[in-house]
């Protein structure tokens, strides 16, 4: 992976969301996530930017230890990023930089990994 900031920005932004205080921050959540953000979560269950921060404020703010990241360039504004969770799990997300210049995940997928 090179060392592009934007790049190193959004693996930070996702470390983040891993984050138990964040995880149960309504304002910190709505911050990080992209106004039509939608998950396909591990469980088969999909959700939207609130009913995710709805799912994340009802838990005790539990979170995965993110390793492996590795990030793609989709366009000037979009990056792929794909990692592993000690849960164990697959991630995936997508991180788009809004207008104000501030990157907002779009779209997340967890699925469990074989063990």
């Amino acid at each position: 992976m090179s060392h592009d900031p934007d790049f190193t920005a959004v693996i930070d932004l996702e470390q983040r969301l891993l984050e138990p205080a964040v995880r149960r921050d309504p304002s910190a959540l709505a911050a990080l996530l992209h106004e039509d953000f939608c998950e396909f979560g591990a469980s088969g269950r999909r959700f939207n930017r609130e009913t995710i921060i709805a799912a994340l404020l009802a838990t005790d703010g539990r979170s995965a230890r993110g390793s492996e990241f590795s990030a793609t360039r989709l366009g000037p504004d979009a990056v792929l990023l794909t990692y592993t969770t000690d849960t164990p799990s697959l991630r995936t997300s997508a991180w788009c930089r809004d207008t104000d210049g501030h990157w907002r995940i779009l779209h997340h997928q967890g699925t469990r990994a074989a063990e």
